[in-house]
């Protein structure tokens, strides 16, 4: 694990965010459209005006980036567990394979919630894959059965 290190994602790594992500949903078994050109066009605008923020962990065996997590940050009307109306999105999250079951992303989730704690965020949720709800639970998540979803 010392050959690891693990640093806030920026401009210069857009085309790995990319690539991982691509994995990710090909892992999630998600449509197989290739959407390359509006992911790009996503981190580039979202980390350029701060609204996407993320870690990632970088092998220096290979110096490539082998795991990251990020969030999307959001304002929602305030309600009474909320105040601020403040809420992280948690996305983005995907190690590859050979590097899984050694707690990088927990430790890039755990740096992730620091961050929009300093940052006065009080909630934060996420869409968990059936691979992923272990590790969100891990850390403190719990799964709430009144969230739904509709596609326009």
């Amino acid at each position: 694990m010392n050959d690891l290190i693990y640093r806030k994602i920026d401009i210069n790594d857009i085309d790995r965010l990319v690539e991982l992500r691509s994995l990710q949903l090909a892992d999630e078994n998600d449509d197989s459209k290739n959407i390359t050109e509006v992911l790009f066009k996503y981190f580039n605008e979202c980390l350029f005006d701060n609204s996407f923020h993320g870690y990632a962990c970088i092998d220096q065996q290979t110096i490539e980036i082998i795991s990251v997590a990020g969030m999307v940050y959001q304002r929602v009307p305030p309600h009474y567990s909320n105040l601020s109306g403040k809420v992280g999105h948690l996305c983005n999250v995907y190690t590859i394979p050979s590097f899984r079951r050694r707690g990088i992303a927990k430790k890039l989730l755990e740096m992730l919630m620091i961050d929009a704690k300093n940052d006065g965020y009080e909630i934060i949720w996420v869409s968990a894959s059936d691979m992923g709800k272990k590790l969100y639970e891990s850390v403190g998540f719990n799964i709430k059965n009144n969230f739904l979803q509709k596609l326009l």
